[in-house]
């Protein structure tokens, strides 16, 4: 089982043969796995050191989804940008902030993944959040260039099936919105119910990661929406700030003058932190 994850859906055992706190083995295709639980959403990951063995067949009902993972990268997780550890950096500073880690354009998932890790490493009671409508609908890919390009519900599908497996399998909660930025924040104004455990409803952004339209009127709609649910120490971070739309002359400033300062900026992405 050593590249795969395993995720076990509405599982209940005829038998309890228990390995360890919490940890059950089944065989899946032949193949020993980890589970983490006795019945409901199981997952494993790499997990040898339990034993004891029990079979599918003593198992009443299950259904099993299997995922690939090669070095801690889920395939079909990918990302078409750079400087990507900026979004790290950004949970790292924003650790001790209230807030969800929030990012606004999923695509192929590489931004949440890389929040996940973060988040993961640095703060990992927190939750990450994924706001794209997909389906394959007309956006402003660049200043004043409205296009359709390859963002379909295929490609959604692919996505949050492997973004979902990843998130079980670290441990972070994640959770995706389809909808438009716009539609997004008419939905969640009084903020986003999260449910671990218990319900939460949260207002406040830790962590903005802004990579969906690129067009400064519709950026600054996203501004003024997280300009007062973003705390001290909360960062944001700017995808494709070169020769997409003008951030440096339109964009930043108006960051600067809410009270943010630059913390770095590199060919495609800048941060800037709340203080």
């Amino acid at each position: 089982m050593g590249n795969q994850v395993i995720i076990v859906v509405s599982c209940k055992l005829k038998k309890e043969k228990q390995c360890g706190k919490n940890k059950w083995r089944c065989t899946v295709r032949g193949e020993e796995c980890l589970v983490s639980s006795k019945y409901g959403r199981l997952c494993t990951q790499n997990m040898d050191e339990a034993t004891g063995v029990f079979d599918i067949s003593e198992m009443e009902w299950i259904d099993i989804r299997i995922y690939n993972v090669q070095k801690n990268n889920m395939v079909g997780i990918q990302g078409d940008s750079a400087e990507y550890e900026y979004l790290t950096e950004a949970v790292r500073l924003s650790k001790d902030v209230k807030g969800l880690c929030i990012e606004l354009g999923v695509r192929r998932g590489m931004g949440c993944k890389t929040l996940m890790d973060a988040v993961k490493e640095y703060c990992p009671d927190k939750s990450v959040i994924g706001v794209d409508p997909y389906g394959n609908i007309e956006y402003f890919h660049k200043e004043n260039e409205k296009v359709r390009l390859d963002y379909t519900n295929t490609m959604k599908n692919e996505a949050m099936q492997a973004l979902y497996a990843y998130s079980e399998s670290i441990g972070v909660y994640f959770n995706h919105y389809t909808l438009e930025d716009t539609e997004f924040f008419n939905s969640f104004k009084n903020g986003v119910p999260i449910y671990k455990d218990f319900k939460e409803v949260i207002n406040q952004y830790s962590v903005v990661h802004f990579d969906a339209p690129h067009a400064v009127k519709e950026i600054l709609a996203e501004i003024n929406f997280f300009k007062q649910r973003t705390p001290k120490g909360g960062c944001w971070i700017f995808d494709d700030i070169l020769d997409f739309y003008p951030h440096d002359e339109e964009v930043e400033p108006f960051i600067i003058g809410l009270g943010f300062e630059l913390i770095k900026k590199g060919n495609k992405k800048a941060l800037y932190q709340r203080i």
